[in-house]
């Protein structure tokens, strides 16, 4: 039936570990809902408590979504409080997979260990906090940090999207977040999913002007330009960054920017002019030089500063 495989000596195997996962998970289920030879506290320990093996997750969350909530909110608790000695956050990464799994009208019957999820979740995301000051006593935590800060705000605008929180929360991120890699995450986050919202282009504007972080100005920059509407103050923005920014990259950016999507706009060709005179950046003037060439070809007035260069 395509859903064993005979391995000799009078063995068998799963062709998919998929069959495994699903197989495994049903037999757990069987035994704390139909036998009730499993107990909840064994439930959690002996089973939940395999949570530090990633090769469990899966098996974990089908239970988790085949039991009642009641049950599993103690599970969500208890998954919180457990020791996190590798600094991963694992055991708070499956308990928000596990809320993932419990359709959203039957969260409330998780009573308060939903939220209790979520705050630890977004925690991870916050480096003031007290949990990642735990964490950043752990070897190589530079490692584990950029990993777990994005897995957090993945987590938490997937599962939570709906919940009017989560943007607000990704927006403050965007503007406050001592990570650069926070800061990037969460506008990207917020482009995808909420790019016609005020608050969401309030706060990417003022990553282009204001971030502390050239590569959260950039991609802020970019976004700008390519995802969401073109409006004045934007268009003020980049135009700004296109002449006065500190780093070579984000003024490129900006004049790319400004080239592409502005290029009817009066400033623009005065803009890019400046910038294939006068720009400090070698790989800026020669940016600005092509796009001119290859934008205003036929203006005899640019044909002749070309030339003068």
């Amino acid at each position: 039936n395509f859903m064993l495989c005979f391995m000799g000596g009078g063995n068998y195997a799963f062709v998919h570990r998929t069959f495994l996962e699903y197989f495994c998970a049903e037999a757990i289920v069987d035994r704390f809902n139909v036998e009730q030879t499993l107990t909840l506290d064994a439930l959690k320990t002996e089973i939940f408590g395999h949570w530090p093996d990633e090769t469990w997750h899966e098996v974990l969350r089908l239970v988790a979504g085949r039991i009642a909530p009641k049950f599993l909110k103690d599970i969500l608790l208890w998954l919180v409080e457990q020791p996190d000695l590798s600094g991963t956050c694992q055991n708070i990464f499956l308990a928000a997979q596990c809320v993932a799994e419990v359709e959203v009208r039957n969260r409330a019957k998780l009573d308060g260990a939903e939220n209790t999820v979520l705050k630890n979740l977004k925690m991870i995301a916050e480096p003031s906090l007290d949990l990642f000051l735990r964490q950043s006593k752990q070897p190589g935590n530079g490692v584990f940090q950029k990993a777990t800060e994005q897995q957090a705000i993945r987590l938490v605008s997937m599962i939570w999207q709906d919940d009017p929180e989560t943007k607000s929360w990704l927006c403050y991120l965007a503007k406050s977040s001592d990570s650069p890699l926070v800061s990037f995450i969460s506008i990207c986050k917020l482009a995808a999913e909420w790019q016609d919202d005020e608050e969401t282009l309030d706060t990417i504007r003022f990553s282009a002007k204001s971030s502390r972080y050239k590569t959260v100005r950039r991609m802020a920059i970019d976004i700008l330009v390519n995802i969401l509407n073109k409006d004045d103050e934007a268009l003020m923005i980049i135009k700004d960054r296109a002449q006065s920014d500190e780093d070579d990259g984000v003024r490129f950016t900006a004049m790319l920017g400004l080239a592409r999507g502005w290029k009817n706009d009066p400033d623009t060709m005065e803009i890019l002019k400046n910038c294939a005179q006068s720009d400090e950046a070698d790989e800026v003037r020669k940016r600005a030089v092509r796009e001119l060439a290859h934008g205003w070809k036929d203006d005899p007035g640019i044909q002749a500063f070309l030339k003068g260069l």
